[in-house]
């Protein structure tokens, strides 16, 4: 009979994902797992999940971001602004940068207004006056805003913004406005004023011109696309004007809103939407004066516009980086899948050699002491006659041999030596259809 060993292959041989085919079932198997193929399983493994990681920190650091602008003009609103989400400072310094105090010189005013058309077309005030400013360490939220601009805004004047509607423009039906207005102090209405010659000397100065500026500090907005946490990074830029006796200057400043769409989601859209207010415009002129005649020297108008900056910003996502990732992991199976079948083929040919042993002994001996015996002359005859013996010739049946410690010659003289050239069959055929 034939002599088969049972096979299961080992936990580390079942990791592997190439195997071998082969036409026929071994123990109810249909491939054959080897060691190699585990191993080449593990490297296939380790290969696609280097290429996630790779392709995906984008993904898992959030940087490289893609990005997408666009401003669009809206239908003008009424904005509810407060001191914490709007600053505003200024005032009056001399050459040095040091504020400036002394209203026998010069002094600040702020006005409020709001205008609308009305039936007719004509635009109607409905009301317009004082609004109050203090020191800005006078205001809510001030030392926050100190450490998040990392500036001292104790030197500095700050409008209180509390509730302050704000927005339209004279191009619109409706208008909220701000005015500041920089005098000079003149001695013909305020006798605590300088005299002209000494508010003349305390202008002029050799190198600057004039040694007083208005200087005022604003927000404005610069993107930051790189910085996951913070996209939309608020600066307070601070700037001056000259302040001279015989010119009256103006400057007409405009805000915009920004607004960024962050798109943070790893799978699935999740978008957060955040905006802040940004200045988008400051225009200037200027125009001669009699030094004494007038009081203002410096008019500052505040508008907030219509103008909406929009930023998108999204980054990749996991369904990407396996789309990216699957042509090249297709490459790699295929190159490891060809590489396997050299080690295949000879793996293959070991495993059924050790699975599939013949032991031609015991066949043998079965042959002879059967009692149902076919007897034939000689071998020649019996090569005729058979067609069974055409399977000795095979090339399978000789290697079965060798692997027996047995050979095609020596099995025959074995058999001459013991039946005088006459050979006792029986059976053949179920024995050649086992070895099949």
């Amino acid at each position: 009979m034939i002599n088969q060993i049972s096979y299961r292959p080992t936990f580390f041989e079942n990791l592997d994902s190439f195997g071998l085919n082969f036409n026929f079932k071994i123990d109810k198997m249909d491939d054959i797992r080897t060691k190699i193929g585990a191993i080449m399983t593990f490297l296939y493994v380790f290969l696609v999940v280097t290429l996630f990681f790779g392709f995906g920190l984008d993904l898992y650091l959030r940087r490289n971001p893609r990005i997408s602008i666009n401003s669009r003009i809206e239908d003008y609103k009424e904005n509810i602004l407060s001191n914490q989400n709007f600053t505003f400072a200024f005032r009056v310094e001399d050459v040095n940068g040091q504020i400036l105090v002394n209203d026998s010189i010069i002094s600040l005013e702020v006005g409020y207004f709001h205008y609308k058309i009305n039936e007719k077309g004509e635009w109607r005030k409905i009301f317009s006056g004082l609004h109050p400013f203090r020191r800005c360490n006078e205001l809510n939220y001030t030392r926050k805003k100190e450490e998040f601009f990392n500036i001292s805004l104790a030197s500095w004047y700050c409008l209180d913004f509390e509730n302050l509607k704000f927005g339209g423009n004279w191009n619109g039906n409706f208008v909220y406005g701000l005015l500041i207005n920089t005098k000079q102090c003149k001695y013909s209405k305020n006798p605590k004023c300088l005299q002209e010659q000494d508010l003349r000397k305390s202008f002029k100065h050799p190198i600057t011109g004039s040694q007083l500026f208005y200087s005022f500090l604003y927000m404005d907005v610069l993107p930051e696309m790189d910085n996951f946490k913070n996209p939309l990074k608020l600066h307070l830029i601070n700037k001056y004007e000259l302040l001279t006796l015989k010119t009256l200057k103006r400057s007409l400043q405009t805000y915009k809103t920004v607004q960024i769409n962050n798109d943070k989601g790893w799978f699935f859209n999740d978008i957060e939407n955040h905006f802040l207010y940004s200045s988008d415009s400051v225009l200037s002129d200027f125009t001669l004066k009699e030094e004494f005649n007038e009081d203002v020297i410096y008019s500052h108008f505040i508008y907030f516009g219509n103008k909406v900056d929009i930023y998108n910003r999204s980054y990749t996502k996991i369904q990407e980086i396996i789309a990216n990732i699957g042509g090249f992991s297709k490459i790699i199976y295929i190159l490891m899948s060809y590489l396997y079948v050299f080690f295949g083929k000879y793996l293959k040919n070991i495993f059924i050699m050790k699975r599939i042993n013949f032991n031609l002994k015991n066949e043998y001996n079965s042959i002879l002491s059967d009692k149902k015996v076919i007897k034939i002359s000689n071998w020649k005859t019996f090569k005729k006659r058979s067609s069974q013996a055409n399977f000795l010739k095979k090339k399978n049946f000789n290697n079965s041999l060798k692997n027996n410690n047995l050979n095609q010659n020596s099995f025959l003289n074995n058999l001459d030596e013991n039946n005088n050239n006459e050979i006792y069959l029986t059976h053949f055929q179920k024995v050649t259809d086992k070895i099949v």
